[in-house]
């Protein structure tokens, strides 16, 4: 069945624009090394000249890996938005509207950061490292495995590459859902952020799709009660924390087969990027934009070739920077925020809940 998603026509769109030069002066009143400057120049252009925002950085800092190198920056924005970009200036993740996620990096603004990826910022205690994302205690060695696994990733993917500059005067095509996402920022421990994303999408299928898919007594305004109820399908036990998109998708069915509602299923399989020519991240840009036409939310998670020991997000709408080639998501952070825009090159799988009855019509 979800071949047949793939086959969805696509409609290609060929756009020919002259545009006349725009210089963007960079603020030199804050003073910067070489490295960051380039980062700051080209992450400046491309947030005014395509995306067409007017956040200006009110102040950066450097992220590490583990062996104390920078690998990127973090820059805090006005209106309490923030950015971290690599070492080009190239946008990781970002949240350009006021979020909890800009107190928790300006909180932490003067100790050193170690960056495992999207909402894995680590900082060193006497024995462990701290998630401040998510304020918990990580071991040291699963804390190592993902700030090492995100930078090899980065590096086995080729990802810190120069920003096409000709993407200034680009022009970029949004896709969204038709309705906003709920957002739950309930993930008891910190580790079940897989049941936290499940029933942020299991919540706007029944909403908008069937009013059967969730009972009325687990109906509630914060989606506690179904990420409580969704803990022993997809993490077995409550104590079970790290997954992998694999124990969502045998989770979630088997919550289908609970409600005895087969017409719904999980499809993990032949929706992930790849560096090769066989599928780029073009096609994978093209499969994630059909199933958000169906109006079907996608789990995703991010930056770790293993799979396990990330963040599980939710994406709600996708963004394409024709010309420059750059590909994003906006997703639920799974966090309480909407609309957190997270650079597709670092995606690693998903997972698409959706009725198999939809894919006939």
């Amino acid at each position: 069945m979800l071949n047949k998603m793939k086959k969805i026509i696509v409609v290609v769109l060929i756009l020919t624009l002259a545009f006349s030069a725009n210089v963007f002066a960079v603020d030199t009143s804050i003073i910067l090394e070489t490295s960051e400057y380039v980062a700051y120049s080209n992450f400046s252009t491309y947030v005014e000249n395509v995306l067409k925002l007017d956040n200006k950085i009110n102040s950066s800092k450097s992220l590490y890996n583990i062996d104390d190198e920078i690998i990127g920056y973090c820059f805090l924005l006005s209106s309490q938005s923030y950015a971290i970009t690599d070492l080009n200036g190239t946008i990781i993740e970002a949240h350009f509207e006021p979020n909890n996620t800009y107190d928790i990096l300006n909180d932490n603004f003067n100790k050193k950061i170690y960056y495992g990826g999207p909402f894995n910022y680590y900082v060193k205690s006497e024995t462990d490292f701290i998630n401040i994302a998510t304020d918990t205690i990580v071991d040291c060695n699963q804390a190592i495995h993902n700030i090492e696994s995100f930078q090899s990733f980065s590096i086995s993917n080729k990802l810190a590459q120069s920003i096409n500059m000709a993407s200034v005067r680009s022009i970029t095509m949004r896709f969204d859902l038709d309705h906003s996402l709920k957002t739950i920022s309930y993930n008891p421990g910190g580790v079940h952020c897989a049941s936290t994303a499940a029933a942020i999408v299991l919540h706007y299928l029944d909403d908008y799709k069937n009013s059967n898919i969730i009972p009325d007594e687990l109906d509630d305004s914060t989606g506690i009660k179904m990420v409580d109820h969704l803990i022993p399908f997809i993490h077995c036990t409550p104590s079970v924390g790290f997954v992998t998109v694999n124990e969502i998708r045998k989770g979630v069915n088997n919550y289908f087969i609970s409600r005895n509602m087969g017409n719904y299923m999980v499809a993990t399989d032949g929706f992930y990027p790849d560096t090769s020519t066989s599928y780029p991240i073009s096609t994978f840009f093209t499969s994630l934009r059909q199933i958000i036409e169906m109006d079907y939310p996608i789990i995703i998670i991010f930056s770790d070739t293993s799979g396990q020991g990330k963040h599980f997000y939710v994406i709600h709408g996708l963004l394409q920077d024709v010309s420059g080639g750059q590909y994003y998501a906006y997703v639920n952070n799974g966090l309480g925020s909407n609309n957190v825009m997270l650079n597709l090159n670092y995606a690693v799988n998903v997972a698409v809940i959706y009725d198999i009855n939809s894919l006939d019509s």
